[in-house]
């Protein structure tokens, strides 16, 4: 009998580390809403000629931001979907608690990989947001639809290097929020 339970403690440790559990889809998907939602509203009312406004030398618009997010929000989606086993990674112990906490934080600036540089692809405002509204959605349909723990696959990001899938899906709800401050600081330098 004490076998059959130790067995039975291993099946429910493989269910819950070889799927995406109800709880985890439910936390991801509020993430990636609020992360939408909060870069929607930082920009409601800009209209397109203050969207192109850029406050500064070597400062980026508002339309700017919006490319740079839909942008990153494509690549990282790629990213999830190029994802692997991980093989035995090592992936830092605490990580994942570190991104969900910063990622969103503006005191430290990060320079933007190069092909995340906003370059007008777009051209408008509207055009950059319905870029990104369009990647959000994919990428909202893979956490709705995804059967595997995402944790055990791995990926890569351009400056955390070896990250998991579970991690990239935070680093991608919380980025919007991060840039939808960058929009508040660009409104204020207005007044």
């Amino acid at each position: 009998m004490a076998a059959r339970n130790g067995g039975g403690r291993r099946v429910a440790y493989l269910i819950r580390y070889l799927s995406m559990q109800p709880e985890e889809r439910a936390d991801l998907l509020d993430w990636l809403e609020r992360g939408r939602k909060t870069f929607r509203d930082a920009v409601a009312g800009v209209t397109e000629a203050e969207a192109a406004r850029v406050p500064g030398p070597g400062q980026w618009s508002v339309r700017d931001c919006a490319e740079h997010v839909a942008v990153v929000e494509e690549y990282l989606y790629q990213r999830l979907i190029e994802g692997r086993p991980d093989g035995g990674a090592a992936i830092p112990e605490g990580r994942e608690a570190l991104i969900r906490a910063r990622a969103a934080d503006r005191s430290r600036k990060v320079p933007a990989p190069e092909a995340a540089v906003p370059v007008g692809r777009y051209g408008t405002l509207e055009g950059a947001l319905a870029a990104f509204e369009e990647a959000r959605a994919r990428t909202v349909k893979l956490v709705e639809t995804c059967e595997e723990d995402l944790r055990a696959k791995i990926t890569t990001h351009p400056i955390l290097k070896t990250v998991n899938c579970h991690e990239t899906l935070f680093m991608m709800a919380a980025h919007p929020e991060r840039h939808a401050k960058q929009v508040a600081e660009i409104r204020a330098a207005w007044r």
